[in-house]
């Protein structure tokens, strides 16, 4: 029997720090991600609220790891999809589609700034979510930025296949999407995302598929923070058997 395409899983990785979080929590913290959306005639360059993952089988995830690191989290793609997740759609900058959806864009936020002639609540509400197609899109490649370094040459977006959770539709978080000129330093970053410390995407132990460490000694810190945090018997027994290593999957998957 042939194999789909796409896993069941969707995937997040982080630091220590992060992960260790994400399992006593049992939910993931959003944070401000800058995007830089590029088109024929210009580009446009806003922030969305996101948890970011991938739709990538474990086989292929070796490529991944190299630039979002080796401690990871993956869950059922039913929880994604009950929690509103959606994969990203990517654009060709030079493609008729994009310069027409990010000018008619610009186009409707020009709208609701203007001071002159203000919207009505009806209005503002249907130019907000049509607006809101933006954080969902990204180029289908361009230059990858981590850590203030630039890739060296044009890296391809859609080989992560993301799906993203953002946060959803809110007057004032939706407006600072487009205020990205606060992320260009740490300060700024932390400043926006402490507007948002409160919201969380949750989920339940049950809903892992895998943990992801780098190597074996990471194993049993992991297995360690597992068994001190609050979790019934079944749920830790679930989640201690779901630790991979980054080496086993480079190694054998």
């Amino acid at each position: 029997m042939m194999r789909a395409p796409y896993p069941d899983i969707v995937f997040h990785f982080t630091k220590r720090e992060g992960l260790y979080g994400i399992i006593k929590d049992s939910s993931f913290k959003l944070s401000y991600a800058k995007e830089n959306i590029e088109y024929i005639s210009n580009f446009k360059e806003f922030a969305i609220p996101i948890v970011a993952f991938c739709d990538l089988r474990i086989s292929e995830l070796p490529f991944h790891m190299k630039k979002y690191g080796n401690f990871g989290i993956g869950l059922t793609k039913e929880w994604a999809q009950e929690n509103g997740l959606n994969p990203v759609a990517y654009m060709n900058k030079k493609s008729e589609l994009t310069n027409n959806l990010i000018e008619a864009i610009e186009h409707q936020f020009k709208l609701i700034e203007n001071p002159d002639d203000p919207l009505d609540d009806e209005n503002r509400n249907i130019y907000f979510k049509t607006l809101n197609v933006l954080r969902y899109i990204k180029n289908y490649e361009g230059i990858l930025i981590r850590n203030n370094k630039r890739s060296p040459k044009t890296y391809r977006f859609a080989d992560e296949r993301e799906w993203r959770y953002v946060l959803p539709f809110v007057d004032e978080y939706f407006l600072n999407s487009f205020a990205s000129i606060k992320l260009l330093d740490e300060k700024g970053k932390t400043w926006l995302n402490n507007t948002i410390d409160s919201h969380r995407l949750n989920f339940s132990p049950s809903d892992i598929k895998y943990i992801i460490v780098p190597n074996e000694k990471n194993i049993r810190p992991i297995r360690t923070h597992i068994e001190n945090e609050v979790f019934d018997d079944k749920d830790k027994q679930h989640l201690l058997t779901r630790i991979l290593t980054a080496a086993q999957i480079k190694l054998d998957m």
